[in-house]
């Protein structure tokens, strides 16, 4: 995939509003947002699988409003201009044990962040 438009994660089952999405290939010539929300888990190996880092800083580039991110293996969300926003909803990372998510991203928002599965969440970026 490829440019700067929003996208969406969100019912992936209509039928009760839960689902997975996994990202695997490599998405650098996209840079628009990623939105994951309404119980839908965002599934990722790396953060190449999210998208480029765009052209300047935006604090939603990376959402969740009651979506949950589980990456796949041991990975860093590091983009320069990339922000990580909890909206209201609230937000979970559930990273598997064995595993390490490291984020150096601003986190922003209203929403709380749940931590699930056993793995190690480390957090070195800022709130806004």
């Amino acid at each position: 995939m490829s440019g700067s438009f929003t996208l969406s994660n969100g019912i992936a089952n209509p039928a009760d509003g839960l689902g997975t999405i996994t990202y695997a290939g490599n998405a650098t010539h996209f840079t628009g947002p990623v939105v994951t929300s309404l119980g839908t888990t965002l599934q990722a190996y790396s953060q190449t699988n999210l998208g480029g880092n765009p052209a300047s800083f935006n604090a939603a580039q990376f959402v969740l409003d009651n979506g949950i991110f589980q990456p796949l293996a041991s990975m860093a969300l590091t983009n320069a201009n990339s922000g990580v926003t909890i909206n209201p909803g609230g937000g979970t990372f559930n990273v598997n044990s064995g595993l390490v998510l490291a984020i150096a991203n601003p986190i922003a928002g209203t929403g709380g962040i749940t931590h699930q599965g056993g793995g190690i969440l480390v957090y070195t970026g800022t709130n806004t």
